[in-house]
């Protein structure tokens, strides 16, 4: 409460919660996360705290020996570390405190419509895709680079392991 006294443009945080009990610190969090969307201020929020990081941050930079290695939101943190160092920093984090429905489903009526008669299928503009005049998926494409759109009929009598869309590297 003290350091909001002077109504700073930016709350810096540094490690606020780090020697309190599970418990309260998770009550802590919330609150936070209550007040920023109250308040409406920009937080530098300092952690250590990998999980804590992943519930607070709509973005985290990831730090090695001084130098920035990764910076974005919790979701593309979990789904696309940028390098081996990322990778072995969020291996043991549980990706469903992060991934939600959201991160994998969207209503139809959502999308977003791009040029050319493309749909976006998430909020960060990776991954989009083409109906033809049946209705059926024609083109998808993830990060700049096709996609090979595998539909159930073409699965059917598979192994279970193949019944799954695979992206072109």
């Amino acid at each position: 409460a003290r350091s909001l006294a002077t109504k700073p443009e930016i709350w810096f945080l540094d490690e606020p919660f780090s020697a309190l009990d599970p418990l309260i610190r998770t009550k802590l969090q919330d609150e936070l996360l209550q007040l920023q969307a109250e308040l409406k201020k920009t937080i530098i929020f300092v952690s250590h705290d990998l999980e804590e990081a992943l519930k607070i941050g709509s973005h985290i930079t990831i730090m090695e020996g001084g130098h920035i290695v990764q910076t974005g939101a919790p979701e593309d943190i979990v789904l696309r570390p940028a390098n081996d160092y990322v990778r072995d920093f969020i291996a043991n984090v549980n990706p469903l405190s992060v991934l939600t429905a959201w991160n994998v489903m969207r209503d139809r009526r959502d999308l977003e419509h791009g040029d050319n008669g493309w749909v976006w299928l998430d909020r960060r503009k990776t991954t989009r895709f083409k109906i033809d005049e049946h209705g059926l998926v024609a083109a998808a494409e993830r990060d700049g680079k096709p996609a090979v759109w595998v539909s159930c009929a073409d699965v059917e009598g598979q192994p279970e392991e193949l019944a799954q869309v695979f992206w072109a590297n």
